[in-house]
């Protein structure tokens, strides 16, 4: 009898076979499309099969599930990583199954040493964290609980993403390869923080499946939106082009070169002023999505040639919209997975992310009315970015308490997941002490 665990990883396999030499060789489109149903089926129903453990199960629901399947979906269409130019079998299979993108145009690139460096960081406090929240403290305050859980999803986020990344930067080191995180603590808006800082893996695979194909008024990728390569030598020209990274280390009207394609309702305050030293070619960041490549969302060529076409503003908001409605729906699906198969009913998450951009135009407005108040050097003191950072976590952390919070504690998520991680925690733990005894006895 074979076990499980083990037909599931053969029938794995097999769709992955299947997919290297069907879905690769079809023509962008419904034909590609179609021959992606069958993986897309697959890696819907392996997390369905796993439900011991909550962290595997939502683990794989998010990395197969949402991930995999909608990399799949912006492929049939000519978009997202797996239509990245010259990609072998093996690589494409890379970027299917691992939270791989090319980095984004204008940012830092992932680097194996650095990942490593901070992962170490991670766990280290993730395992401090766990205890925290095992603790009387977090069992009694229900905001320092919410709150550590916040550090905590963004530290497991993190981990899942990025351990799999040194491996990537070393076997396509010819791909620059996008970071998961870049310090949202240190985000100047909610705006910011969900298109630049915060889980990019996901905000490129949404700009790809949802965000674009809105935005070009087309489902498959004409040219002018095809992936472009990008090497360390036009990263850096990127950088020095229209780079927009660590705008925390600014004040915000300092950004608005960065934001010049925005509507006027999502704009930071002084976001039509343009350096006279750079051109504006540099995208804004919207939502969960909107962070993208050193060119306008709008007139992106792939092939190096321009698209220049007028986007409504009403066009751009649905896109907006959009992208965190589907976030929400997977944010749904994925809690499904960690509530025995089954939905959890609040429908909290979904309501959280519906939330974001009406807290992001109401943020922005208000800044733009209060700027206004306030001369120039006041606006750009390290003063005003601290109250601006703290003003950014509160929103989002507040509105995640009222909503995000409840499947979590109502399908037990939060006690069963923090039990498998102290158990695995004392695993460890247990294999160095007799790894430690079996050295002392030779010695």
């Amino acid at each position: 009898m074979v076990p499980p665990t083990i037909r599931l990883l053969a029938l794995l396999a097999l769709g992955l076979v299947y997919a290297t030499f069907s879905i690769r060789h079809q023509p962008p489109g419904i034909a590609r499309l179609l021959m992606s149903l069958p993986v897309m089926l697959l890696f819907t129903m392996v997390p369905l099969q796993l439900q011991e453990s909550v962290i595997i199960s939502g683990s794989l629901g998010f990395l197969l599930g949402w991930l995999g399947n909608f990399k799949l979906l912006a492929y049939s269409a000519n978009r997202g990583p797996l239509a990245y130019p010259g990609l072998r079998a093996w690589q494409w299979l890379l970027f299917l199954l691992l939270p791989y993108f090319p980095a984004k145009r204008s940012r830092t690139a992932a680097r194996a040493h650095a990942v490593i460096l901070s992962l170490l960081c991670k766990v280290a406090l993730a395992v401090g964290l766990t205890f925290f929240l095992l603790g009387p403290l977090a069992v009694t305050y229900r905001v320092l609980r919410h709150t550590g859980y916040a550090l905590y999803v963004w530290l497991f986020a993190s981990i899942l993403l990025d351990t799999s990344m040194p491996l990537g930067c070393v076997l396509l080191g010819h791909i620059e390869l996008q970071p998961a995180m870049d310090k949202p603590f240190a985000s100047v808006s909610v705006r910011e923080f969900w298109g630049r800082r915060y889980n990019q893996i996901v905000s490129s695979i949404l700009k790809d499946t949802i965000y674009d194909p809105i935005m070009d008024g087309a489902w498959v990728a004409v040219r002018g939106t095809l992936n472009q390569k990008r090497s360390p030598s036009g990263a850096a020209a990127d950088m020095n082009a229209g780079s927009c990274a660590n705008t925390a280390q600014v004040p915000l009207e300092e950004n608005s070169r960065c934001n010049s394609n925005l509507p006027s309702s999502l704009r930071p305050p002084d976001a039509g002023v343009v350096s006279r030293r750079r051109p504006v070619i540099a995208a804004a960041a919207v939502s969960n999505i909107v962070a993208s490549a050193s060119l306008p969302l709008e007139d992106r060529d792939g092939g190096g040639g321009m698209m220049h076409r007028r986007v409504s503003e009403g066009r751009r908001l649905i896109a907006v919209w959009a992208a965190f409605a589907v976030s929400g729906v997977m944010h749904e699906a994925c809690m499904m997975y960690m509530c025995h198969n089954r939905l959890e009913g609040s429908f909290g998450m979904m309501a959280f992310f519906l939330l974001q951009p009406l807290i992001i135009v109401a943020q922005d407005n208000t800044v733009a009315a209060v700027s206004e108040l306030f001369p120039e050097r006041l606006r750009r003191s390290r003063a005003a970015v601290m109250l601006q950072i703290v003003v950014t976590l509160a929103l989002v952390l507040l509105s995640a308490d009222r909503l995000f919070w409840i499947p979590f504690e109502s399908c037990r998520v939060d006690e069963r997941g923090l039990a498998e991680a102290m158990g695995a925690f004392r695993a460890v733990g247990n294999w160095y002490d007799g790894l430690a005894v079996r050295f002392r006895v030779l010695v």
